[in-house]
């Protein structure tokens, strides 16, 4: 299930990228340049996102359980994708804020389970605080 999920994130975050790259070749869209680059980059950074979980397993050798693999999908999907790209950031003046929030909660969640993590995968003496 983790992925078909990152493969179809994966496919939304492409097809991000080339709707951006056509905004900027074609001058009939009514979008700026700089609009149609930060479309660009949104799909380049959501491409990264969706294979964060085989990115952290192969380069850290961290592994992260589906829920936080989950939260970190949803947060760039929902920012990246529908924000950006799906304009939300403009039809919705509350979205930002939503936004906001939702990485405070996101950080203050995923942020001590990748400590975790790391701390299990390492052979540093752990402080007794951490344990």
């Amino acid at each position: 299930m983790q992925a078909s999920l990152s493969i179809a994130l994966f496919i939304t975050y492409v097809v991000i990228l080339i709707i951006g790259m056509v905004q900027i070749y074609n001058p009939t869209f009514a979008i700026s340049t700089s609009q149609a680059q930060l479309i660009i980059n949104r799909g380049i950074f959501g491409m990264l996102c969706a294979l964060v979980q085989y990115l952290l397993e192969y380069i850290c050798h961290i592994k992260i359980n589906f829920a936080i693999n989950l939260s970190i999908k949803l947060f760039a999907f929902s920012s990246l994708a529908l924000g950006e790209a799906c304009e939300f950031y403009y039809k919705f003046p509350i979205w930002d804020e939503l936004e906001h929030f939702y990485s405070g909660v996101l950080f203050a969640l995923v942020g001590p389970a990748l400590v975790m993590a790391v701390i299990k995968n390492s052979n540093l003496k752990i402080n007794i605080l951490l344990k």
